[in-house]
């Protein structure tokens, strides 16, 4: 089963990168075509905060993509002299803060999400409706919190067993 866990959070990273890089080559796309047509007329309308809007979604999609390949930010110089089982525990405890953190904005997320649904959100310029990209925000939010939770049972598992047995 925990393979299969593991595969799951493996597999959430890859999408999760496929989808923050496509947004941002769509963004850069969108910059490149905006920038061209400054030198000849006006640049596209709206672009600014077109690019503004998609930058947010794929921020939180990358983060998601950044702990599954473990590209998160580690400081080796006084963990590595720890026992294993206590960083394990100190990994358990930084994830289990994690958890907290994005727990508390995925659920103040689903509040500000649905207002904007109720209230019928516009953007100022295109009136993209911003509960769109709320709720992907909360899709971002979401796989991100599924892999931090994994992550955080495993360190447990790891931090219960005793040395001889990782």
């Amino acid at each position: 089963m925990w393979k299969r866990l593991q595969k799951s959070s493996e597999y959430v990273a890859r999408i999760s990168g496929i989808i923050s890089a496509s947004i941002i080559l769509v963004m850069m796309l969108l910059t490149v075509v905006d920038v061209t047509l400054r030198k000849f007329s006006s640049g596209l309308p709206g672009n600014v905060e077109l690019v503004s809007l998609m930058l947010v979604v794929a921020a939180f999609f990358a983060i998601s993509h950044c702990w599954g390949n473990g590209g998160h930010i580690c400081v080796d110089l006084l963990f590595e002299r720890f026992s294993r089982r206590l960083q394990f525990a100190f990994s358990a405890l930084g994830v289990l803060a994690g958890l907290i953190f994005f727990g508390a904005i995925m659920y103040g997320g689903i509040g500000f999400a649905i207002k904007a649904y109720k209230n019928s959100e516009v953007s100022t310029n295109l009136l993209i409706p911003l509960f769109l990209v709320k709720f992907l925000l909360l899709i971002g939010v979401s796989l991100f919190f599924m892999q931090l939770l994994i992550s955080f049972v495993n360190f447990l598992c790891r931090t219960l067993k005793g040395p001889e047995q990782q």
